[in-house]
């Protein structure tokens, strides 16, 4: 079963309330609504729950949103018509439906981020560079969980390659030492922004920023990732399957391992 993201209950909610995002109060949600609010609810809880970034008082609200459409939905179709769909009060003071509080909670969240056991990164100090790389591997890690094995192999290369340039654009090593390591693998002389994944694991195993069993593992990503280009598959009759995502995500693994100071 596919995930579904934020947006995607939040356009839900905004085709079958139209004025949710004009008129954020009350709408008059009866019984007439009881099969879409279920199916709403049935759609949020699809969604992966690292994608729920919420404080805790508005995931407080949250869990208080769906229990109460819940009810209502089950009081609606036990006992016939009665009352509109319940008041929720935020701890803000605001009041809505339930409905209008669910779609205003879940405007906040991203269709995108890392799962919970996405490495941490912290000995990379830009946020912005750590934060995509995470993202990357996440989408990886999510990839492998639907059986995804193209997108979680070419991810993880991206990762890789993410990494490494990363590493080898730090202060340390020194730009002399860079070249001296190039010239004993044979990479071309040409900006680091340039590189391939193939020079960017050859120059980290020589300078040791990466152990040889993960060069390995990397160089293996490293063909995996051209990949992506159909003709080169066909010309080498590889596909992308369990077997390779698992390596790629691997790859990553180990590298981590090694940068991680």
């Amino acid at each position: 079963m596919p995930n579904v993201m934020p947006s995607q209950v939040v356009q839900t909610i905004e085709t079958i309330f139209p004025t949710v995002s004009t008129v954020p109060t009350q709408h008059p949600v009866g019984i007439e609504y009881s099969y879409p609010l279920k199916g709403i609810v049935n759609l949020t809880k699809q969604i992966p729950s690292e994608l729920l970034s919420f404080s805790a008082a508005d995931y407080a609200l949250f869990v208080l949103c769906i229990t109460t459409i819940e009810t209502q939905v089950e009081m609606w179709l036990s006992r016939g018509a009665g009352s509109n769909l319940p008041f929720v009060k935020a701890l803000n003071g605001n009041n809505g439906d339930a409905i209008t509080r669910l779609w205003f909670l879940l405007k906040k969240c991203p269709d995108e981020f890392p799962t919970p056991t996405t490495v941490g990164l912290t000995f990379i100090s830009d946020s912005d560079i750590r934060d995509n790389i995470r993202s990357d591997i996440g989408a990886a890690n999510r990839a492998v969980h639907n059986a995804e094995w193209k997108a979680a192999t070419v991810l993880a290369g991206a990762a890789i390659e993410a990494l490494l340039h990363w590493r080898l654009s730090e202060s340390s090593p020194t730009q002399a030492e860079i070249s001296t390591a190039m010239t004993s693998t044979k990479v071309a002389s040409e900006p680091l922004d340039k590189w391939d994944l193939h020079a960017l694991i050859l120059v980290s195993e020589e300078l040791k920023l990466i152990k040889p069993d993960t060069a390995k593992s990397a160089a293996l990503t490293k063909n995996f990732r051209n990949l992506i280009h159909p003709g080169r598959a066909i010309r080498l009759n590889v596909m992308c399957d369990r077997g390779t995502a698992f390596s790629a995500i691997g790859a990553v693994e180990h590298v981590v391992r090694d940068l991680t100071p």
